[in-house]
């Protein structure tokens, strides 16, 4: 086992969400072949709690077009919430058997899964959606970049996931990483502007670009980003409560194995 010690003074700004954000897309498996569907979550963060439209969809490359766009059938992993109930959205991806042939033991990340949170009235695609306007939608999700260098900086939050595909067996596929935070004090409060130490226990097969990123919607965490590089390891990670007492705090810590994985732990801490 190997130890990564967090050595910050304060917390990184960067950890901090104050405005619309879409923290992690989730896809379980993140590896499938033709015919299997992968379950997608997406966990929104509205802060501000103003509310939110919600659209996501997956684009399956071709090479010219997204695969969705050339059938009569209905966009798979397209959903549309007006105001979602819940931070957590699912929806699933089912992959084409017409790709059968087209698959290897190679795993290629084929899919792009989009995610859009945008304020009410803020983002024109969701009149489209709501229209039913068959042909301008699949214009739109098909090549979203012509539109999204439109939307506005704020109140819109748009996310990219990619999904492998292949014909591996099942053994052989990648799967996600997972990570579990304890704090060392055995409880889940502190007092306010004091840190509180988490032992996060992490299962995965890292690479590089491999690591845990922490989100919070008051204080922040002691690093946005802290690398992970062998299979098993326990990292200790700092979060730093905000100087006002009396509030309970979402938490969150994402995980990336760098190879396409994705895993996520959240919290909440009493902040006296």
């Amino acid at each position: 086992m190997i130890l990564f010690f967090a050595c910050a003074s304060g917390p990184a700004p960067e950890t901090l969400i104050d405005e619309l954000r879409t923290v992690a897309v989730l896809a379980d498996p993140p590896e499938a072949t033709a015919g299997e569907t992968v379950a997608l979550e997406a966990v929104v963060v509205d802060p501000l709690d103003e509310g939110f439209e919600f659209l996501s969809w997956t684009c399956t490359f071709t090479g010219e077009d997204c695969l969705e766009a050339l059938s009569e059938e209905s966009w798979s992993g397209l959903i549309l919430e007006d105001a979602p109930e819940s931070d957590t959205i699912s929806t699933d991806y089912t992959v084409s058997k017409a790709l059968s042939s087209a698959l290897s033991e190679e795993p290629l990340p084929l899919v792009s899964h989009w995610t859009l949170a945008c304020i009410p009235g803020t983002c024109p695609i969701f009149d489209t959606a709501r229209d039913d306007d068959t042909d301008a939608l699949r214009d739109d999700l098909t090549d979203p970049t012509t539109w999204l260098a439109e939307l506005p900086f704020e109140g819109v939050s748009l996310s990219l996931r990619t999904i492998s595909l292949s014909n591996r067996s099942e053994a052989e596929r990648l799967v996600n990483p997972t990570v579990a935070c304890t704090p060392q004090t055995g409880e889940m409060s502190v007092a306010a502007g004091e840190p509180l130490v988490f032992d996060c226990d992490v299962t995965g097969d890292f690479e590089l670009e491999g690591g845990l990123w922490g989100y919070t919607t008051a204080g922040g965490w002691g690093l946005d980003f802290t690398p992970l590089t062998a299979e098993e390891t326990t990292q200790e990670y700092k979060w730093f409560a905000p100087d006002d007492g009396g509030v309970d705090v979402p938490i969150w810590v994402v995980i990336i194995d760098g190879r396409g994985g994705v895993g996520l732990w959240s919290g909440s801490v009493a902040v006296q």
